[in-house]
């Protein structure tokens, strides 16, 4: 090269790059090349500076879209969610209704037995109207206390806790219950068990809840209650020897209001909603419920906590 031009490339005041031209001989270029030269530079400084903006015109096109797309999806699934609860509040509506339907029905029905029905049968009417009183009882609290839960979910107060100490408060508290049934119970609570991380009384609910239900449905036998710890969780069981739970009624046994056919046909009375209510309180605490059963064998719940950090 022996002769050369260079012409800056600038758009608004802003440089962005430069054109260079040679030639083989010297003094190859007059003035006219040199303002052929700035005037292709001011060209092709435009023609780029447009390419650049297209480009990102285009770029920011595309990632409109896809934010557009995102946000498309993210409302359908809120609307899907929406419909969803939409369903399970007339799912429970009916539910509840249903359920009070037959407390209320047969409550009238031996209020009106008292007033003309025979007289040698009065006390029998009136326990019958007594047990369906208390039946509805039951259910109404047990839906106030469903309620509670998804009003007190966002405060639920997570603390280091004892899970020794809140199982042994919630068997004394049913142990005579037991002792009446002619129930042997026992109760291992392992030796210095590192402190869960959960609300003290949403746990002492759940202890209680499952120990009940193991009295309740263990017409003879033995109800066996320990805690134990593995790895950086903490847990209770509590089995029993009881009727135990078909294998047709494991798949819903935690949903709300269910009950099995071995426990709709005792003489056990039940609302199907204390283990529901055992679930998503352990949920909430991040922790996990298990469960195995075998007919005419009994039934084992396992409980599951985070240890406190």
């Amino acid at each position: 090269v022996r002769s050369y031009l260079t012409a800056p490339l600038i758009v608004d005041g802003e440089f962005i790059g430069e054109l260079n031209v040679g030639a083989a001989r010297p003094n190859a270029y007059e003035p006219d090349h040199v303002e052929i030269i700035r005037e292709l530079s001011l060209q092709l400084a435009i023609a780029i500076h447009q390419a650049r903006l297209r480009e990102q015109i285009q770029q920011h096109t595309v990632q409109l879209e896809q934010r557009v797309a995102l946000r498309t999806r993210e409302l359908a699934a809120a609307n899907k969610r929406l419909q969803e609860l939409d369903s399970l509040k007339s799912k429970f509506v009916a539910d509840v209704s249903h359920e009070l339907r037959t407390p209320v029905t047969s409550l009238t029905l031996y209020l009106n037995l008292l007033e003309h029905g025979k007289p040698d049968k009065y006390d029998h009417y009136l326990s019958q109207a007594n047990q369906q009183a208390m039946r509805m009882k039951q259910l109404i609290e047990d839906i106030l206390d469903l309620s509670r839960l998804e009003r007190d979910k966002a405060d639920l107060t997570l603390a280091p806790i004892d899970l020794n100490a809140v199982l042994e408060q919630a068997l004394v508290a049913q142990l005579p219950r037991a002792t009446a049934a002619g129930l042997n119970v026992t109760i291992n609570l392992t030796a210095n068990l590192p402190t869960a991380r959960g609300d003290i009384n949403r746990l002492l609910q759940v202890a209680t809840n499952l120990i009940a239900n193991a009295i309740n449905y263990t017409p003879a036998g033995e109800v066996r209650l320990r805690s134990f710890q593995q790895a950086n969780r903490v847990g209770f069981e509590i089995r029993d020897t009881g009727m135990g739970i078909a294998p047709e009624d494991m798949p819903h046994l935690f949903q709300r209001f269910y009950r099995g056919q071995r426990a709709s046909q005792s003489s056990v009375r039940g609302t199907g909603l204390g283990l529901s209510i055992v679930k998503e309180i352990i949920e909430w605490h991040g922790g996990e419920v298990e469960v195995h059963s075998e007919v005419g064998v009994g039934s084992t719940f396992t409980v599951w906590l985070p240890m406190a950090t």
